[in-house]
């Protein structure tokens, strides 16, 4: 009989706890609710033991920083209400460096996600690298972010309700886009992203052909087990193991080629 009553309870918090982060209430309101409901049910007496909300996280050594990561879980069911009406849910990320502070080194690499299908989304962390320069090793930076992925595909329940789960882009700047994908700096000559060709130095990297053949996810995921280096690309990237497009899912970056790039020149040449 006891054990009845104990997975009743237990089914009791869960519903409550879905419940809540549904209609996004405040803790003060669930810590009342607790408070009634606690004369009669087993249940927490506090809204942060209800909703599991982690007290604290731990963060991994990496060989020149720290970093901590958050669920993706967590991060989509406190976006819950605007999941309601989904079916599918696409995520984009963002990674890129920040400097913490003017007079310091310290800077910081945050992996955000956004979901990009529902109208007022806001990015949330997934997690944080805090260092003086940028992770030296990108397969242990991402380690974390990248099982945490697999697990949200094989496992898509968010909330009690199952979607199906895409990986829409990774929006980054040039130098993260190298980073992430281990190939060569835009401004080398085989940097260009999206065709083989070799660039020509005209006081800074030029590429010029127009007909050059389009680079293809194949030619990354060909290379996993390939030891001899590549013109462009340096190393497989981590990334292969959730199969992200390295090509079509890195859309070039609007802001610097387009406004601070070719409408810049147009403006300083009139």
């Amino acid at each position: 009989m006891s054990n009845i009553n104990s997975q009743n309870d237990s089914n009791l918090a869960n519903e409550l706890r879905t419940c809540f982060i549904k209609h996004n209430v405040t803790h003060t309101f669930i810590n009342d609710v607790l408070q009634i409901l606690g004369k009669h049910h087993d249940l927490p007496k506090d809204a942060r033991t209800l909703l599991d909300t982690p007290g604290i996280i731990a963060t991994k050594d990496l060989n020149n920083g720290q970093y901590v990561h958050f669920c993706i879980h967590y991060g989509l069911e406190k976006q819950l209400t605007l999941l309601e009406d989904l079916s599918t849910i696409k995520l984009s990320f963002n990674i890129d460096g920040l400097p913490l502070f003017k007079s310091s080194s310290q800077q910081a690499w945050p992996i955000l996600c956004l979901v990009n299908n529902i109208q007022n989304s806001k990015p949330f962390v997934i997690g944080n690298f805090s260092g003086r320069s940028k992770p030296d090793n990108v397969s242990k930076y991402l380690f974390d972010f990248i099982q945490d992925v697999k697990e949200l595909l094989q496992n898509p329940v968010i909330g009690g309700k199952t979607f199906e789960i895409l990986i829409d882009a990774f929006i980054c700047d040039a130098p993260a886009r190298s980073y992430l994908k281990c190939i060569k700096n835009h401004n080398g000559y085989f940097g260009c992203e999206r065709c083989p060709q070799k660039g020509k130095w005209l006081g800074r990297m030029t590429f010029s052909e127009l007909d050059s053949p389009k680079r293809k996810y194949e030619d990354f995921s060909n290379r996993i087990n390939v030891d001899s280096p590549d013109e462009h690309i340096i190393n497989p990237s981590p990334l292969l193991e959730i199969n992200v497009g390295l090509v079509s899912m890195f859309p070039l970056d609007y802001m610097h080629l387009v406004c601070l790039g070719v409408v810049r020149k147009l403006i300083l040449a009139w």
